[in-house]
This record gives structure tokens, sequence and C-alpha cells, in this order.
């Protein structure tokens, strides 16, 4: 058994919170500037999970939260703004892990306040994640690339309608996915740590493109994406091809798909919907180009999905 239950926070109007289905509209609004907007599900005390968070905080300046200790496990992503995490400094691209009863205090910068996205929970998502999440530091500030990437992972997941999901199976799959590109993700980030060379500047770029990409999938192409990097599209898809090994034609098109894995195994939307939502025009294309990837179509594909 499990219970789900999503919250919004106007900061103007902190102290009345609403609490709304996932399928009311109202949920994407907000009044203000600076707002949280979560989700929580506890499940049976028998579950290795027992309880989950996933949530995006756009807290105001010098917002606050002092000598909290609580018995979750927290996992936070700066994709925004600055703060303070136990006196030491953090900044966008960078994240930092809380374990249980770990006292904390965090205050959001006075002129650029912080924009988070975080996990929080009780248990085991899973052997795997845990694993990844043990080997990081508290009190230590970690430093990965894909901020704004991380951010629309994170909408997607609190922004879909879960009243037709196994809940349990969703966030378990979102945690190991969010943890394994954060491991992968770092990997990268350290192989940059080199000497300014014309390899660096050339990796820089692609993880730019990267980055606009996972943000952007659905309404990007490679001519508006080297025009945003100030980079000839011809040397663009060269040394995208070059440092990736496949173009970023297909790059683009491998994000597209796999954001469609999660709109196809855990919302109710129509295919063509999902088509349009990860940025194909034409429902055939998109048709032909899952088939390509996955060796089924869409429909097969659900319809195995949901066994």
């Amino acid at each position: 058994m499990s219970n789900i239950c999503y919250v919004k926070i106007d900061f103007k109007d902190m102290n009345n919170f609403t609490r709304v289905p996932s399928h009311d509209p109202s949920i994407m609004r907000h009044h203000s500037t600076f707002y949280q907007h979560y989700f929580f599900v506890w499940f049976s005390a028998s579950s290795p999970l027992r309880g989950y968070v996933c949530g995006i905080d756009c807290s105001p300046p010098l917002y606050s939260i002092k000598n909290r200790v609580v018995d979750e496990s927290f996992l936070i992503f700066v994709y925004e703004g600055k703060g303070t995490f136990n006196d030491i400094p953090f900044k966008a691209n960078q994240f930092f892990v809380i374990p249980p009863n770990h006292p904390t205090t965090m205050i959001s910068d006075k002129d650029e306040p912080w924009k988070l996205c975080w996990l929080s929970w009780k248990g085991r998502p899973s052997d795997y994640f845990q694993e990844i999440y043990n080997s990081f530091a508290p009190d230590k500030i970690y430093t990965f690339q894909n901020a704004y990437g991380m951010h629309n992972i994170f909408s997607s997941l609190l922004y879909a309608d879960h009243s037709h999901a196994d809940i349990h199976r969703t966030v378990t799959y979102f945690a190991d996915y969010v943890i394994s590109l954060l491991s992968k993700d770092i990997r990268e980030f350290n192989a940059l740590e080199e000497p300014v060379t014309v390899n660096r500047r050339k990796r820089n770029y692609i993880e730019k493109a990267k980055s606009i990409i996972a943000e952007h999938y659905a309404t990007i192409n490679i001519s508006k994406l080297s025009k945003m990097l100030y980079l000839n599209s011809k040397y663009f898809c060269q040394i995208f091809h070059e440092i990736v090994g496949i173009s970023p034609q297909q790059y683009l098109i491998d994000i597209r798909l796999k954001n469609s894995l999660f709109y196809i195994e855990d919302t109710s939307m129509t295919l063509k919907n999902i088509a349009e939502a990860c940025g194909y025009s034409s429902y055939t294309g998109f048709v032909d180009a899952f088939k390509r990837k996955y060796g089924v179509s869409p429909k097969e594909y659900r319809k195995r999905m949901k066994g």
C-alpha cells in the first residue's frame, strides 16, 4: 500500500499551502517567484523503501533552515543561485548529501537565492542507488556538469500524472536513473580537470551542448544549438563526433527517445502526445525512430511494460 500527496507552497502565503492531485493543472502554476513544489509518498513498513520525496525549491533570499535533524536521507542539486550548507558555500552545478540524523543549517544567498532539486527518502531505494550514494561524504560539496538537465528530469517526474502508475516502481527507477547520471557526470567532469588545451576547450563546448540538449531536447535543433555556442555548424558537428563518437543529431534523437521511455512507462499520456512532448512533429517519424532504437513500436513497448 502507498499514499501519495502533492504540495505547493508560494512564499507570499507560506502558511496556506495547498495539496492537489497530480492531474490538477494548477499543480504547475505558482503565484510567486519563490516557491517549493514537491510530492511525497509513504509505503508499507515492510517495504525496503518506506518513504520518498521529490521536490523543487526556489526559495527567497536569506531563507534559512537552521539546526535541522531528521531521520531521512537527502540528495540536493543546485541548478541556480548560491547558499551555504553548514557554513560551506555552494553554487550552481554542485550537489551535496545529508545522511539521516545529520545536523543541518542551510541559508540562501541574499543576492542570488538558491534554486534546488532534491530527493529525500527513508529506507533503501535500491542496492545500486545506496552503493553510489554512500560513496559521497557529508559536509562536502561536489561539482557536476548538467544542472539544468537534472532540473528537467526532476520536473518531468514532479509534473507527471501518477494516478495510474506503480509509484513504488516509478520512484525506484527514477532514483536509480538520477544516481547513474550523476555518477557518470562526475566521472566525465573529473576527466576534464586538465590544463586548458584545445582538446579541453572542445570538451567544454560539447558538455555545454549536452546540457542545452538535456533541457531543450523537445525544441532544439542542431542549427540553433551551434548558434547558441557561437560555433560554425559544420565545425560543431565535427568536434561533437570527435568527442562523443556520434553526430549531434543522433545524440539528440537518443535523448528524445530516452525521455519518451519515461512518459510511456510512467504516465497515461497518449503516444501522439508523447511524440510531440519529445520533439517529434510527425508521429510516424517518432514510431520509426523508436523501432530503430528499441526494436519494437512505442505501442508494443507500452503493452509489454504494462505486463
